[in-house]
């Protein structure tokens, strides 16, 4: 029924964790693929060890090729109805599977769905990351930034009939998500913690923040495009980004909040979206704080959040700044 997919590269540190929770899942009937993507380590031989124990598992070993080229690899020899991603430095929830399987088969239109996901490193798990659950939501907010979990999510076959990963060094599972809404399919996020998200220092993401952002943005950009109504938002968009001004700012948040009101999109994804806006504002100052003050004062705030946004526009801190990292972790 499932067909997991997950990618190795040097994970040695992490490995059986990963495998151990896949294949603990109260949901047994699934094969897990194993892509050892030339590893130098000795992932190889933990992943060995557990395929002499659990005839699920199926093996591809070779050269380096890249995580793209790995996921590709493991969708096109998959036999599963559904695929599931998993990382090798992550943690799944025994539950996980079953309870994804059970939403979908009870809700047929939906062909990705993701879940909540807990994120820790080695000496604490430190907040809860929560996604948009409805497809309203979960596209509106793909706008900005991605709307899921990559490691969390189960995918229907059907979608990589017609798509698959693109090979964008480092914004590939944001690309596909918006490759999946712009070709009209059905999206959800479970409101359920069913994967433990491990932070640390080697991860994709955490080494290769900025040349992610600016992809990222490229992506937001490409699929404003393809957005009935939205035409306005990714023009100011561009405004915004090349020149942050409280005008350019306010005309952006405007947009924004006339766009969501037509789609009926919820205060919460408004106000995630407009903090995003501003982040993406580097330095974010004073003048462009109160600007996000104006658009977002109805609406409830975590304060703890608004004291680290407040914080970051008084001392206008630059993103590679090490206050900002600081400040950034720890909100």
């Amino acid at each position: 029924m499932i067909s997991v997919v997950m990618p190795v590269y040097d994970a040695e540190k992490y490995l059986d964790e990963a495998i151990q929770s896949i294949l603990n899942q109260t949901y047994k009937d699934f094969e897990f693929i194993i892509i050892n993507d030339g590893s130098t380590d000795k992932s190889l031989e933990i992943i060995e060890k557990y395929k002499r124990q659990d005839k699920r598992i199926v093996l591809i070993t070779r050269e380096n090729k890249g995580l793209v080229a790995s996921l590709n690899e493991g969708i096109r020899i998959s036999k599963g109805e559904y695929i599931a991603r998993m990382d090798a430095d992550d943690i799944s929830f025994p539950s996980r599977f079953e309870e994804q399987i059970s939403f979908m088969k009870t809700n047929l239109d939906i062909a990705i769905c993701g879940s909540s996901v807990q994120l820790f490193n080695e000496d604490e798990n430190f907040s809860i990351s929560r996604y948009p659950q409805k497809d309203n939501e979960i596209k509106f907010t793909l706008m900005f930034m991605s709307s899921f979990a990559h490691p969390s999510v189960m995918i229907r076959r059907a979608v990589f009939d017609t798509l698959k990963y693109e090979n964008l060094e480092h914004a590939e599972d944001y690309q596909l998500w918006t490759d999946i809404a712009i070709a009209n399919f059905k999206m959800a996020n479970l409101d359920k913690v069913l994967l433990k998200y491990r932070w640390h220092d080697e991860q994709i993401s955490q080494k290769n923040g900025y040349k992610q952002r600016e992809k990222s943005f490229e992506i937001s950009k490409m699929y404003l495009s393809s957005i009935k109504g939205a035409e306005v938002i990714r023009k100011n968009l561009i405004i915004n980004r090349n020149d942050s001004t409280p005008k350019n700012l306010y005309y952006l948040f405007h947009d924004i909040n006339k766009y969501r009101k037509k789609i009926d999109i919820p205060d919460k994804y408004y106000l995630g979206a407009i903090r995003i806006i501003l982040r993406m504002s580097n330095p974010i100052g004073l003048n462009l704080y109160l600007t996000y003050r104006k658009f977002s004062k109805n609406i409830n705030k975590d304060k703890k959040y608004e004291i680290y946004l407040f914080l970051q526009s008084v001392f206008h801190l630059n993103r590679e700044s090490t206050m900002y990292q600081f400040l950034n972790r720890f909100k």
